[in-house]
């Protein structure tokens, strides 16, 4: 089961292997292409499961509220 710390962890891992802030990873499409490509291959979800995931949903949404 995935909750919001190992997606933090994901997102986290994806900033540090691209020396990038979160911010730059968030609002790009490293966000769609690999952070949550890695989210749904660890979760075994497809995309319809990661974007009704109500974890997900609120931890993308209180990153872009914090942009």
């Amino acid at each position: 089961m995935m909750n919001r710390e190992m997606m933090e962890e994901i997102f986290e891992n994806v900033c540090r292997e691209n020396d990038m802030a979160w911010y730059e990873v968030y609002d790009s499409e490293m966000m769609e292409e690999i952070v949550d490509a890695r989210i749904m291959a660890v979760a075994g979800w497809t995309r319809e499961d990661l974007e009704n995931d109500p974890e997900y949903l609120a931890w993308t949404c209180e990153m872009g509220e914090d942009l």
